[in-house]
C-alpha cells in the first residue's frame, strides 16, 4: 500500500483509507487511519502461502490488518478511497 499511495500522490490532509467490497452477498467497507496503512500494518493480500488467494478467502484482494481478527477483514476488495476525516 505504501508504494501504491506514493504513486497516487496522496494529498496532504488525507487521514484515512476506506476499503470496499462490491455490493452483493456481503458488501463491506472498512476504514483505517492512513498512518496505520503507511506503517505496513494494513495491506492488501492477493496470495496466501505462495498461492493465488482462493475465492472463498477473498480473491482478488483481501485486507489484512495486524491486531484485528481475520474474520473482520474486508474480502473481495474492489476499490479504496483516500479520505479526509471531517472534524
Amino acid at each position: 500500500m505504501k508504494r501504491l499511495l506514493k504513486l497516487l500522490q496522496v494529498k496532504s490532509g488525507a487521514t484515512d483509507i476506506v476499503f470496499s467490497s462490491p455490493s452483493g452477498t456481503s458488501p463491506r467497507k472498512e476504514t483505517f487511519p492512513l498512518k496505520l496503512v503507511k506503517s505496513n500494518q494494513v495491506f492488501l493480500a492477493y496470495q496466501v502461502n505462495g498461492e493465488i488467494l482462493p475465492e472463498k478467502h477473498g480473491f482478488p484482494l483481501r485486507v489484512v490488518a495486524e491486531g484485528a481478527f481475520g474474520s473482520t477483514w474486508t474480502k473481495y476488495v474492489d476499490s479504496f478511497e483516500v479520505v479526509r476525516k471531517s472534524v
